[in-house]
């Protein structure tokens, strides 16, 4: 009996501690859909930011342009996102299905994980994050 109980405590420590050392490793964010207007897409990482736009003219294809990340960059962004508030945050409706784009975020974690929310505007901490990222979208170009 105290095996299992010591069992039982040693893996809440276990995993208490796998969450607590759980860390965006990438956040990414753009526009889906829409037909008339060129895409961007933006990955940042502590180290770079690296923008991806797909262009309505195909000769043109598909431009990257990147440029270096400060750390204190990357901290401000980290410090408006708590990971398991994020994970509450719901989804909005598709926009494409009328013609409309559709806005996404992504966090990407070291353990692998992937959390994707979209059209989220009702929702103070993903609007404190779009704004946030939009400042940086403007500062990028």
């Amino acid at each position: 009996m105290k095996k299992m109980i010591l069992l039982i405590l040693l893996s809440f420590v276990s995993n208490t501690i796998n969450a607590q050392n759980t860390e965006i490793t990438t956040i990414s964010f753009g526009n889906e859909g829409g037909k008339r207007s060129a895409t961007d897409h933006y990955y940042i990482t502590k180290d770079s930011i690296i923008k991806f736009r797909k262009n309505t003219d195909k000769k043109k294809g598909i431009e990257k342009t990147s440029k270096i990340n400060s750390i204190e960059n990357w901290n401000n962004l980290l410090n408006n996102i708590t990971i398991n508030s994020f994970k509450k945050i719901k989804s909005g409706k598709d926009r494409s299905t009328y013609c409309g784009s559709n806005t996404y975020i992504e966090l990407r974690l070291n353990n692998g994980e992937i959390i994707e929310i979209m059209n989220a505007d009702t929702n103070k901490m993903w609007n404190k994050i779009k704004n946030q990222l939009d400042k940086l979208k403007t500062d990028f170009e």
